[in-house]
């Protein structure tokens, strides 16, 4: 029984004498490790959702007019738990609105019909969407900060669907090869 307990403590006499030695060299020497490799693809779609933020925040700050500024959303897709974003311009969501409240209300077809009138939208929303991509054409002119922004905004996205290919492979929304030989063939 004393040889146990005389073993016990030069057991935990050592074992502290060690780690403590350790904690000083560890000290003194450090290796630094560099990895290398691909980046990630929860890396790039990180980024890429970042970046189309600013962009859309940068946009706001920079168009005084409320029915051109971008609104983004969250909705939930019909008959799923899934849920996707959505961005309108103050101009699309009156326009549509005021589709749907005059089909439904003096249209003949209730509800659906009134959502359908809706969807498809009207030429005003169409002349809106010109003016639109022109106010946001004259600003990447004329500011090279957007003009930054939105040049590495495409090369974060290029990044960000080649990572979704690679990962994701003949099943990724962004491939671009056919989808049997045949089709390569001909």
């Amino acid at each position: 029984m004393k040889t146990a307990l005389s073993n016990a403590a030069l057991i935990i006499a050592l074992s502290v004498n060690v780690s403590a030695y350790s904690q000083e060299a560890n000290n003194e020497d450090v290796e630094v490790v560099e990895v290398y490799g691909a980046k990630p693809y929860s890396a790039w779609k990180k980024e890429w959702l970042a970046s189309r933020e600013k962009i859309t925040n940068y946009l706001n700050d920079s168009i005084d007019n409320t029915d051109f500024k971008i609104n983004c959303r969250r909705v939930s897709v019909p008959n799923s738990n899934v849920k996707k974003r959505i961005c309108t311009s103050g101009y699309d969501s009156r326009i549509r609105k005021r589709v749907f409240e005059d089909a439904f209300y003096l249209g003949a077809g209730g509800f659906f019909v009134a959502q359908t009138a809706s969807e498809i939208g009207s030429t005003e929303i169409a002349r809106k969407k010109e003016e639109h991509l022109a106010i946001i054409e004259k600003i990447y002119v004329e500011d090279e900060n957007f003009r930054d922004l939105f040049n590495n905004h495409l090369q974060l996205k290029e990044g960000y669907q080649n990572a979704h290919v690679a990962k994701f492979g003949s099943f990724s929304q962004f491939n671009q090869e056919p989808e049997n030989e045949q089709e390569s063939e001909q």
